[in-house]
């Protein structure tokens, strides 16, 4: 029998939505940040990482995306190389290319948009801080006399801090008006957290706080994850996307204790290798 290889993307966002349509700027001592102007940071601090506790390796990373099509390199915490998105653990399958964090908004008589990645242009206009203010953190709830174990939520936490203020090195310019990046002037706070237990070894989660550091009030704001799917063998990803198929999962449904059966809204995006062939 064929094996059809298939992910729903588990990602859950849980959007904690300090910016709105009323939000000020901040104060600029906040959390012991410095104030932002538009080209801070001349060297970020940037950091790729892996989950790996659970049934799922994912890479993440401190620059507004995740995945490692965009942003590769060695996990900065082990040394070890960094799959995208694998699943099962160790079976060599990999459903992602990469994805990114994506926001808009309004901001006096601008419209503007910042990304961890576009995708087309590799125009990354999120970065952390420089060291050590810009360094990821890592936390585990494992080992009770562990360093890591103060303040974790899950068994693996990855804490990152990145702003939208970043002009160094430049992200590259508009092509329709040519005009160079103008930053909403946000902080991202972005947790992510995995579980090894069995319930919950198939997902990580991620908590995105969103922080005003500008001057003006942000208007209008809408946030979203682009992201660019593939279903390949992790050594070979040449051409194993060629033949995925996607979808969205609006409701399933499901069975109460009395046996009454009611739809669920899940609304979550699926991408699956069209043949069980990822090659």
């Amino acid at each position: 029998m064929i094996r059809r290889f298939q992910l729903v993307i588990g990602v859950a966002l849980a959007l904690v939505l300090v910016l709105t349509s009323a939000v000020t700027s901040r104060n600029a001592l906040e959390d012991n940040y410095k104030s932002h102007n538009s080209n801070f940071s001349s060297a970020p601090a940037i950091c790729i990482a892996a989950h790996r506790v659970g049934n799922i390796v994912l890479a993440v990373n401190n620059a507004g995306s995740f995945g490692n099509g965009f942003r590769g390199g060695s996990d900065c915490f082990t040394g070890q190389a960094v799959p995208s998105c694998e699943f099962p653990k160790r079976s060599g399958v990999d459903y992602l290319f990469a994805a990114a964090f994506w926001i808009g908004a309004i901001s006096g008589r601008d419209t503007l948009v910042s990304t961890g990645e576009d995708g087309w242009l590799s125009g990354n206009e999120m970065k952390p801080d420089e060291a050590p203010l810009g360094n990821m953190i890592k936390r585990s709830l494992i080992d009770p006399a562990s360093p890591q174990f103060e303040g974790a939520v899950s068994e693996e936490d990855l804490i990152a801090v990145y702003f939208d203020t970043t002009t160094s090195p430049a992200p590259p310019a508009d092509p329709r008006d040519n005009r160079p990046h103008q930053p909403l002037y946000i902080r991202i706070n972005q947790n992510s957290y995995a579980w090894s237990y069995s319930y919950a070894e198939d997902f990580v989660l991620f908590d995105y706080k969103i922080t005003n550091i500008g001057v003006n009030p942000l208007n209008k704001v809408y946030m979203g994850i682009y992201v660019d799917a593939d279903v390949c063998f992790t050594a070979d990803c040449d051409l194993g996307f060629t033949d995925d198929i996607c979808g969205f999962v609006h409701t399933v449904p499901e069975t109460t204790y009395t046996g009454a059966i009611y739809l669920d809204t899940v609304n979550l995006a699926w991408i699956s290798d069209e043949d069980g062939d990822p090659s």
